[in-house]
């Protein structure tokens, strides 16, 4: 049997390593998952739907080369605000997507209008929404190799701990 652990990737870690003091957030999504509705064509809630979409956009601008610095790994979410049953608003749209060691100055414009792009047809892209795009700061280490899942800093007692 062989073993391979090691620390998980300082893109990831900058987003929770942070004093007890300082507000932090996640530094990863999680999974979702949802329901057949009639508010999709494909029977998908809308935010999940929306971020297939996403995602199917930047993976055709990587393969496609038209984005050459974006990278395999992706993740995405896009929060929607409902009215009345009824999907009306796109309220957030975090995009999580591996590039090459570019400075997100550069990439974050670029990939903010992708998304508009890639999500026009929803009409519920306003002046409003708010995009986060690596909102850690940078994600240059993808895939397995990056999430690990051990924690990089030692606690007081010398110990590594564990990602929450």
């Amino acid at each position: 049997m062989i073993i391979v652990l090691h620390e998980q990737s300082e893109d990831i870690a900058q987003g929770v390593d942070r004093s007890k003091e300082e507000e932090q957030g996640a530094g990863d999504q999680g999974m979702m998952f949802g329901y057949a509705t009639n508010e999709t064509n494909n029977y998908l809630p809308a935010p999940i739907s929306f971020s297939h979409n996403l995602l199917s956009h930047f993976s055709n601008l990587r393969k496609s080369k038209q984005l050459d610095f974006l990278r395999p790994d992706s993740k995405a979410q896009v929060s929607v605000e409902y009215e009345n049953g009824k999907p009306i608003n796109i309220h957030s749209i975090v995009l999580s997507h591996q590039t090459d060691d570019i400075p997100l100055e550069k990439t974050r414009p670029i990939m903010i209008e992708e998304c508009k792009k890639a999500l026009r047809y929803t009409n519920m892209v306003s002046d409003d929404t708010a995009f986060y795009i690596n909102p850690t700061g940078r994600f240059i280490i993808g895939g397995p190799h990056g999430d690990a899942g051990s924690y990089r800093k030692k606690n007081n007692c010398g110990h590594l701990r564990r990602c929450g």
